[in-house]
């Protein structure tokens, strides 16, 4: 997988978690502090080998079809059965991680 760089704003740190998946920086880094970021990836082959095989399994762990569809599928059950379809079931969740 290819790591992820971004800004920590809005929905962004949602999605990326430090050394897991990708860096994330603050609002207020410059250019300088991404560049910084990369040449040490670079740097370093193992790191980053590392780490674009932790994005990848990241990936396919919580942002692939089939997790996708066991939530959507977990949430038409919800709703179905008259729950409340704004919170996932800790069953759905539980579902979505290996």
């Amino acid at each position: 997988g290819l790591p992820r760089l971004a800004s920590h704003v809005g929905g962004i740190p949602s999605q990326v978690i430090n050394e897991i998946n990708g860096r994330l920086f603050s609002l207020e880094s410059r250019g300088a502090a991404y560049a910084d970021y990369i040449l040490s990836l670079m740097k370093d082959r193992s790191r980053y080998h590392t780490l674009a095989l932790r994005t990848a399994l990241y990936a396919d762990q919580h942002l692939s079809g089939e997790v996708s569809g066991r939530r959507v599928a977990a949430l038409l059950r919800e709703v179905i059965s008259g729950g409340d379809p704004r919170r996932e079931s800790a069953a759905a969740v539980a579902g979505t991680v290996r």
